[in-house]
């Protein structure tokens, strides 16, 4: 718990610089906080605003997406699925896009709702 008595990980982390240098990411984000805040819409939006940024994020931004976060159960299960994947001898491209997506979620969503991507 931090001092404030708020948990680090209900916390929204600040988004990095360079997401405010591409024109989607600006959209796609504000659309994240919109329907966070309360925006009208179906129950499920604000959860696929999160994966259409996340998706997005891993599709343009591969290269800024953060490595594993030690810790983050979901990282741990997506690195197993990878690994076995690949012992498998199986390609495991579904598995990379969806654990790509994940991390990307570490970058704007609070650490209690990466699980849900």
């Amino acid at each position: 718990m931090s001092v404030d008595g708020v948990s680090p990980a209900t916390q929204w982390p600040p988004t990095p610089a360079w997401m405010s240098d591409c024109a989607e990411c600006v959209r796609l984000y504000a659309l994240v906080q919109d329907f966070q805040a309360g925006a009208d819409g179906p129950r499920d939006t604000a959860g696929a605003a999160r994966t259409r940024l996340a998706r997005h994020l891993a599709n343009m931004h591969l290269e800024h997406i953060p490595h594993w976060t030690p810790g983050c159960e979901p990282c741990s299960e997506h690195r197993q699925a990878l690994a076995r994947a690949t012992a498998s001898g199986l390609l495991g491209a579904g598995a990379s896009w969806l654990a790509a997506e994940h991390r990307a979620a570490h970058l704007f969503v609070p650490r209690l709702g990466t699980g849900l991507l």
